[in-house]
C-alpha cells in the first residue's frame, strides 16, 4: 500500500474543514481544490498565480460553494450552477 505524504495529509485535513463549513456531509473535489490553493508552494497555486487568476478562481469557487444551487440535494455535479436544470 502506498502512503500519504505529510503535505497531502494537511491538504485533506483542510479539505475536511472546508467541507464542514459548507455543510455538505462529504469532502468533494471542490474542497480539495480549495485546500490545494491554500498551499502557497503547490504547483497548481504557482501556475494560477503566474497566470494572474488565482484570486479570481478562489473567489469563484467560494461563490459556488456558498450558492443555493450547490446546496440543493438534486444538483448535478457537472451542470453549470447558473443554468436551469434540464426538464425531463
Amino acid at each position: 500500500m502506498i502512503g500519504y505524504t505529510p503535505r497531502l495529509h494537511t491538504v485533506l485535513e483542510r479539505a475536511a474543514t472546508e467541507a464542514k463549513h459548507t455543510n455538505v456531509g462529504a469532502i468533494g473535489v471542490e474542497h480539495v481544490f480549495l485546500a490545494i490553493l491554500d498551499e502557497v508552494d503547490s504547483i497548481p497555486t504557482q501556475v494560477l498565480r503566474k497566470l494572474k487568476v488565482l484570486d479570481e478562481i478562489r473567489a469563484e469557487l467560494q461563490r459556488v460553494l456558498e450558492s443555493e444551487a450547490y446546496h440543493t440535494p438534486s444538483r448535478e455535479i457537472y451542470r453549470r450552477l447558473d443554468e436551469p436544470p434540464p426538464s425531463d
